[in-house]
């Protein structure tokens, strides 16, 4: 090697680059178009577009509602018609509410699935509560064995609906979120 430098400094001739060892054809031909073909075939994994969970709010929401109709069934013996304003503002608390929890967080297909279950559970708990006790005691009603079958009944459509229901969804567009994140709760607001 050194007497082919030493020759080629005194011989007055420039030393050629020389490329290095092209790879063999075979290599090109399968590593390329495989590499190619591998990224584009493979098929594409879905992440989850589920978000952050707002069944709380829903839970808050229902508890309230749940408040007025408990305030309604503790004034049932002495003025039915208050106690019935109490157990309807309570009954629409939950049927709107969470509607506009829903809808708060762009989940409008979620709000009328909500309102559903709500309807049902508070409208069929309500009546089967009142009528199964009138049946057994029409001259005197107890409001307690009513309120703890109507309450029993919507608990259950409370869980439904922030269990199944309350999850964000990536839709696809920038929204300002409405979920209280850390100690922004204070400024940002509960809803």
């Amino acid at each position: 090697m050194l007497s082919a430098l030493i020759f080629l400094a005194t011989s007055g001739q420039t030393p050629v680059a020389v490329d290095p060892a092209p790879r063999p054809p075979l290599a090109v031909a399968v590593s390329e178009p495989e590499l190619h073909n591998r990224t584009a075939e493979e098929p594409k994994i879905e992440r989850s577009r589920i978000g952050a969970w707002y069944g709380w709010q829903i839970l808050l929401s229902n508890g309230a509602a749940d408040a007025l109709a408990a305030v309604g069934f503790a004034l049932w013996k002495t003025d039915r018609v208050t106690s019935l304003g109490f157990i309807l503002a309570g009954m629409g608390g939950r049927h709107f509410g969470t509607l506009g929890i829903h809808g708060a967080h762009g989940e409008w297909g979620a709000g009328g699935s909500s309102m559903a279950v709500n309807a049902l559970a508070t409208i069929g708990g309500f009546n089967a509560s009142v009528v199964a006790e009138l049946d057994r005691c029409p001259d005197d009603p107890h409001p307690g064995l009513m309120a703890l079958g109507y309450f029993g009944i919507v608990s259950a459509a409370s869980a439904v609906d922030a269990g199944l229901y309350a999850f964000e969804r990536d839709h696809g567009e920038t929204r300002v979120s409405v979920v209280p994140m850390g100690t922004g709760a204070a400024i940002v607001g509960s809803f």
